[in-house]
């Protein structure tokens, strides 16, 4: 009988040891969130489409989360964003002629984010984002 108990007693301490080691660590990693590799977040101006694009830092990865159209006025939805850990890249739809508008990180020169970019006609360029 006391053995039985005690063998209750050791797998109860175990399996709430567990539990409270899983919790701990999901405390510890949402309170120590990590830095950004790079100055990357923050709103990035296109002289050439007159957009701002937003790129925010979150759950470990930039995401881009809005365009916007200074000149028209006009959100662009953005349809794609990921992050690699070394460069983004993200899509938006121009509807008013029907196009997807890729671009691709090439390089963070201080306050420049050298992009490529390519649309769904095959048509290809570069542009140069400055940060606001």
């Amino acid at each position: 009988m006391f053995s039985r108990l005690n063998r209750n007693w050791v797998k109860w301490t175990v399996f709430v040891l567990v539990i409270l080691t899983m919790l701990s660590c999901n405390f510890v990693e949402s309170f120590f969130e990590s830095e950004p590799p790079i100055d990357l977040a923050g709103e990035w101006y296109n002289s050439v489409t007159t957009t701002v694009t937003t790129i925010v830092w979150e759950d470990d990865e930039f995401r881009v989360v809005s365009m916007y159209d200074t000149e028209d006025q006009e959100d662009r939805p953005i349809t794609f964003s990921e992050w690699d850990g070394t460069r983004i890249t993200w899509s938006y739809y121009l509807e008013s002629n029907g196009l997807t508008i890729t671009y691709t990180m090439t390089s963070l020169v201080g306050d420049n984010l050298n992009c490529d970019w390519v649309n769904t006609n095959n048509a290809t360029g570069t542009r140069t984002l400055t940060r606001r």
